[in-house]
């Protein structure tokens, strides 16, 4: 993953699996990679949103897991830790059905939200955008690879950012530009396949 995203360009490498940090840990004695991870967030019900949390340690780790049933106590140690979190693919069907009430939830409680998700239809991505924009959300864009193949396809920039914590404090301040490609249907039902597959095999 990390020699992939690095011949496509990127400066910066971080793997932002699910509610785990194995993966991002096991890239982290590599240089200009920094550990991340996806939170299920747990809402009444059994729906769910999903947050992208960056430059995360091991203990941090930890207290979010502890607070993802309980989605206020979350966003109180985002804050006080000065974590950055976007919510991601917010119009996707594939988080599971969610109630108009849960779309609105992250929305300006957020600092950031995914505008250009590379897995997802254009569509999906123009309606974070609109959202984003009105509830002052800075946007950001993520490949969301399930496969090495689309590692990179959509990335974020922060603009003058020269180091991995230049990077992260534009993060928290929003002064980012999601950057890269939207996905498609096909592209997606392609990703899905290819995990049974291996999964399968």
């Amino acid at each position: 993953v990390h020699e992939r995203a690095r011949r496509r360009g990127m400066d910066l490498v971080t793997l932002t699996d699910h509610d785990t940090i194995e993966g991002a840990v096991s890239l982290a004695h590599l240089p200009d990679t920094f550990v991340s991870e996806e939170v299920t967030v747990l809402l009444e019900g059994g729906r769910q949103l999903h947050v992208n949390v960056f430059g995360l340690d091991a203990r941090q780790h930890e207290g979010l897991q502890a607070r993802r049933a309980d989605f206020e106590a979350f966003l109180a140690f985002l804050a006080e830790q000065r974590l950055p979190a976007s919510v991601n693919h917010l119009f996707s069907a594939l988080t599971g059905a969610r109630e108009l009430a849960d779309l609105r939830l992250p929305l300006g409680r957020l600092p950031l939200i995914e505008a250009l998700n590379g897995a997802m239809p254009e569509s999906h991505n123009e309606q974070a955008r609109v959202v984003g924009r009105e509830a002052g959300m800075a946007p950001v864009g993520g490949s969301d690879a399930h496969s090495l193949a689309h590692v990179a396809r959509a990335f974020t920039t922060v603009p003058g950012a020269r180091t991995k914590e230049e990077f992260l404090a534009g993060l928290r301040t929003g002064l980012t530009v999601p950057c890269g490609r939207s996905g498609s249907y096909a592209r997606l039902t392609g990703e899905v396949a290819r995990i049974f597959a291996a999964g399968y095999a």
